[in-house]
């Protein structure tokens, strides 16, 4: 599969890099690309989605779940630079409570940073 924002170009990047350190992307905004700072905190269903991420989002942050749990601080930066902050995390995890996401401290942590830069 290729995605190709603008109908044109195709934009889609494969790489087998995992994010569990985060990984940025940037790239020259096309019509049809998000074009807003964007942070994503995923699971590893994120790899799968991530070629077409890249092709999406022209500047995008992308952190896995994981990273939270061994040190929610250092995703912080990521977060509050960005004007939208994703999660995406699979359903079961969630309910079941054992996604790093749904830890208090992580909330604590990154509400923490989230309240003392907001978006003016």
């Amino acid at each position: 599969y290729r995605l190709a924002p603008d109908g044109v170009h195709d934009r889609t990047l494969w790489t087998s890099e995992d994010f569990h350190q985060t990984k940025m992307l940037t790239s020259q905004p096309i019509e049809g690309m998000v074009t807003t700072s964007t942070a994503l905190l995923g699971d590893s269903y994120t790899q799968f989605a991530y070629p077409y991420l890249a092709a999406t989002f022209s500047h995008l942050s992308v952190t896995h779940l994981d990273t939270l749990a061994s040190n929610p601080a250092s995703v912080t930066d990521a977060l509050i630079n960005s004007d939208t902050v994703v999660v995406e995390v699979v359903e079961r995890y969630l309910a079941a409570g054992v996604s790093p996401i749904s830890d208090p401290h992580v909330i604590s942590v990154i509400g923490a940073a989230l309240a003392a830069h907001p978006i003016k």
